[in-house]
């Protein structure tokens, strides 16, 4: 049981001291993975920015009403 321990702990990673201490690093800096559009369907509506205007209240958006027919 003593062995085992022993042989699982005999490569410690010891603490560093801070980001101050590490070596400096002259290649290129890491940049974060490239990302894809996702999968499915994509969106009705696109995202207006702030400063764009809004559409006025009542222009183009009455919603056609279902009529049940009555025999």
């Amino acid at each position: 049981m003593k062995q085992t321990f022993l042989v699982c702990y005999i490569n410690l990673i010891l603490p560093s001291n801070g980001p101050k201490l590490w070596p400096e690093v002259v290649d290129d800096p890491i940049l974060p993975p490239y990302m894809g559009r996702a999968p499915g369907r994509p969106k009705k509506l696109r995202r207006k920015t702030n400063n764009e205007p809004k559409k006025p209240s009542g222009v183009g958006g009455m919603k056609k009403r279902k009529e049940t027919k009555k025999l």
